[in-house]
């Protein structure tokens, strides 16, 4: 068992039925992987691009089932908590 492969086990064991990310030559055997295993991967040219879709993929979903809450893009937390940094501290130079 590669190391590609243990990762889509993992996902298909948690109920994942898309990946969303960028299609490249570091990622080409978890692709292979996850399509040997039923999971579908959507591929996008730029990794922000993916997030967005998978964030609202996975909100769509949920409110489709009814569920309160669906998973948020790191890209978002970390937006949100680029935001909330207080000022920088302006010093004098005399």
């Amino acid at each position: 068992m590669t190391g590609a492969m243990f990762i889509a086990e993992c996902l298909k064991q948690e109920g994942v039925t898309k990946v969303f990310g960028q299609c490249g030559h570091t990622n080409y055997a978890l692709i292979d992987a996850c399509h040997k295993l039923g999971i579908e991967f959507v591929s996008f040219r730029h990794e922000q691009m993916a997030a967005h879709a998978a964030d609202a993929y996975y909100r769509a979903l949920a409110q489709a089932r009814g569920a309160q809450r669906a998973p948020v893009a790191r890209h978002d937390q970390r937006a949100d908590r680029c935001r909330r940094r207080p000022p920088p501290i302006r010093r004098r130079c005399w």
